[in-house]
């Protein structure tokens, strides 16, 4: 069924071998090969979200295979994504070569692509992780981003940055001043709120209430006075 000539069908029996299938190199094997021929993107992608299921752990053949994919710029954006998540299952944290192939990929021009990498990037890395640190700074400072996406990268820069970090106080607070959309301006204020230490509490109070008196969002007037509360508790 792996090799029927309808993709559904192909889906559908990759689907059941994930069910079914204890890791074991003989499976792993046999989906990589299935991969070197498939063409259909559904079933690629079928294919690569199983692949960490039928493989062991750290198996760096089938990292190679799953790094491959996340890369490949023809690829569509299913495939992508779904290479960039089989790296999270499948890598261990810190692996030096799976960082270097999602912080490659967060340069993208598909936003979903990017945004699966920079989520991967969050769950490679220990807080505080300095290349980490530096790709979601790079992130952040990109124009073609929208609102959604903005918001999302904040999220990370929070995940990888450590409690004080400077340059990412800083990011914070300049996307808090220029932003032009409300969630993207609360989004800063709570990596404001998570980063900052004892000494940027008067800052990040301070930056809470020029949200409250500047914006004209209610909601967005709600929720700085209540973070400058929490942070003055």
């Amino acid at each position: 069924k792996l090799l029927d000539q309808v993709p559904e069908v192909r889906v559908a029996a990759l689907e059941a071998l994930a069910e079914l299938a204890e890791p074991s190199l003989k499976w792993m094997t046999i989906v990589c090969e299935l991969l070197g021929m498939e063409k259909n993107p559904l079933v690629t992608e079928a294919a690569i979200r199983i692949l960490p299921t039928v493989s062991e752990r750290g198996n760096p053949f089938a990292l190679s295979v799953i790094f491959a994919f996340a890369e490949k710029r023809e690829a569509s954006n299913g495939v992508r994504v779904a290479a960039l998540d089989a790296i999270v299952r499948m890598a261990d944290k810190n692996n030096e070569d799976a960082v270097n192939v999602v912080i490659a990929t967060m340069r993208c021009q598909e936003a979903a692509v990017r945004g699966a990498a920079e989520t991967a990037l969050s769950h490679l890395v220990d807080k505080g992780d300095k290349r980490a640190v530096d790709a979601m700074l790079r992130q952040l400072s990109s124009q073609d981003r929208d609102c959604y996406h903005h918001v999302a990268a904040l999220m990370v820069l929070a995940q990888v940055a450590a409690k004080g970090d400077p340059r990412a106080i800083q990011a914070a607070h300049s996307v808090l001043r220029t932003a032009a959309v409300p969630p993207v301006r609360q989004a800063a204020l709570r990596v404001l709120v998570v980063l900052g230490d004892e000494k940027d509490r008067s800052q990040t109070v301070d930056a809470a209430c020029f949200l409250a008196k500047e914006s004209k969002d209610r909601w967005l007037q709600e929720q700085a006075l209540q973070t400058s509360g929490d942070r003055k508790s």
